[in-house]
Parts: structure tokens; C-alpha cells; sequence
């Protein structure tokens, strides 16, 4: 299954967030993006092929197999960078409401009450998700011609200035070092070792 940049077909989910209420929900100095230590898991989904999305309440996931029922392990490109495809839930809610069902378009495999931020999750931080362990990688996690196409230009606009890149408001993407399951409702823990990243966090702040 390999990627596909065409858009045929695909529509708007709801109607488009205007880019300055974007701006001010995600990117203003007090912008809340999740929690920086302890999150959770708010919503599970699988993406069995192109433009198909189902939402389960669990998922197994794997070094070998990313997470099963996805079509990571059938795509010919897939590397270990980008296994676990991830948005934070203030992002995605700021975008497409609380109603979950218009999250799952945006075609991430996880949606978490966590700071994603470059600065709460530095590269290589180790997060546990469930039972399952990831790190988290160098490849950035952009906004594309589909999400426009579900969000609408603004929303494209709001995920990709410098600023929304600091604080991954698109999302990340998780290498899987430990197997395990993920279940809706589990917490999210970030495994920080101070003498590696040898700074000290409060457990919750705001991005300045």
C-alpha cells in the first residue's frame, strides 16, 4: 500500500476553523497543549488502506508490525521513523471540534492529552503509550494537500508556521522500542532521564 496524494473524492469535514481562532487557540504564549509528563490516550484509530479510517477502542502494537490493523507494514517506503503516527487532542479538537468522529480524517493513528511540543519531547524522548514504549523520531509530521482537503486552508496554514512546527501542533511520529497494547483511556507516560536530557520540567506549563 503506497502513499497517495490524490485528493479526489475526499471533502471537507467540518467547516473550515478561521486561521486567526487557530492562531489563538494553538498558538497564542498561553496556548494549553495537553499535560507534559502524565497524559492520555483519548482516541485509537487504524488506517487499513487509503482514505480508510477505523476507530477501535484498542491496538496492538509492534516493532515488527507498527501498529496492526494500519497498513504501515504493507507500504513499500515504511521505516521505523515513522511507525506510530500521532496528534496531540487540544490540536485536533481546535481544528475539528470535540466531536471525535471528525478527528479520525486527519489520518493519525493515536490522538493524546499530551504536550507534543519540541520542547516538552525533545528527539529520542521515550514515551509510554499503554504498554507499548516509543521514541520519538526526526521526521517531521507536516501538513499535506488531504489534510487541507478535510480541514480546509487555514487549518494547513495553522499547522505549518515555525511556530506551530515548535510545538508539533501536526503532530510526531514514534519508533516502537517495546511491544504492547494501547488501549482508549490508557495513560501516556513520558520515561524522561534528566541525565541525558539534563533539564528539569514542571509537570504541566505553559509554551512561552
Amino acid at each position: 500500500m503506497a502513499r497517495s496524494k490524490d485528493i479526489t473524492g475526499l471533502s471537507l469535514v467540518v467547516d473550515p476553523i478561521p486561521f486567526d481562532t487557530l492562531s489563538n487557540l494553538l498558538l497564542s504564549p498561553k496556548a494549553d497543549l495537553g499535560p507534559r509528563d502524565v497524559g492520555t490516550v483519548d482516541m485509537v484509530v487504524l488506517r487499513p488502506d487509503i482514505n480508510e479510517r477505523e476507530v477501535v477502542p484498542r491496538a496492538a502494537v509492534t516493532r515488527a508490525g507498527g501498529v496492526h490493523g494500519s497498513g504501515w507494514v504493507l507500504r513499500p517506503e515504511r521505516g521505523l521513523v515513522d511507525q506510530v503516527c500521532v496528534m496531540s487532542s487540544a490540536a485536533i479538537r481546535a481544528i475539528a471540534g470535540a466531536d471525535k468522529a471528525n478527528w479520525a480524517p486527519a489520518g493519525d493513528q493515536l490522538f493524546l492529552d499530551l504536550d507534543l511540543s519540541k520542547d516538552n519531547l525533545p528527539l529520542g524522548t521515550r514515551v509510554r503509550i499503554g504498554t507499548f514504549e516509543g521514541v520519538v523520531t526526526k521526521k517531521p509530521h507536516n501538513g499535506c494537500c488531504k489534510f487541507e482537503a478535510r480541514y480546509g486552508i487555514d487549518a494547513l496554514k495553522a499547522v505549518s508556521t515555525p511556530l506551530s512546527k515548535q510545538r508539533r501542533i501536526r503532530g510526531i511520529y514514534f519508533e516502537v522500542v517495546k511491544d504492547g497494547v494501547v488501549n482508549v483511556g490508557d495513560k501516556v507516560v513520558v520515561l524522561r532521564d534528566e541525565s541525558l536530557l539534563g533539564v528539569t520540567r514542571k509537570s504541566r506549563c505553559t509554551i512561552l
